[in-house]
């Protein structure tokens, strides 16, 4: 498809693209509880803001998957409603043009 939507293979990609983010918020989270328990066994207060450090980061990251993911999901919602969109401006000139020539 043209302009109206995108072709099947890159709402594909965009999906695979959104597994992907999800996987890296997965380990993420991963990253984040075991710098949490990590955290919680460091007596020394230097260490302790080190994993506090860290552990901002790794809170950065996982913010950027899901905003990736909503960013991602919102482009597939605005494909599907401008090939809908599509579908139903071809409808209505192939109605348009089946008047005219009856």
């Amino acid at each position: 498809m043209s302009k109206q939507g995108h072709s099947q293979e890159q709402i594909d990609r965009k999906l695979k693209s959104i597994d992907s983010w999800k996987e890296e918020r997965a380990k993420q989270k991963k990253m984040y509880h075991s710098l949490d328990e990590t955290l919680s066994e460091i007596r020394d207060s230097n260490l302790q803001e080190v994993v506090n450090d860290k552990l901002r980061l790794v809170s950065n990251s996982i913010q950027i998957c899901e905003y990736q993911i909503k960013i991602l999901e919102s482009q597939l919602m605005v494909d599907k409603f401008r090939k809908d969109s599509y579908k139903v401006k071809m409808n209505m000139s192939s109605s348009i043009f089946n008047e005219l020539t009856v």
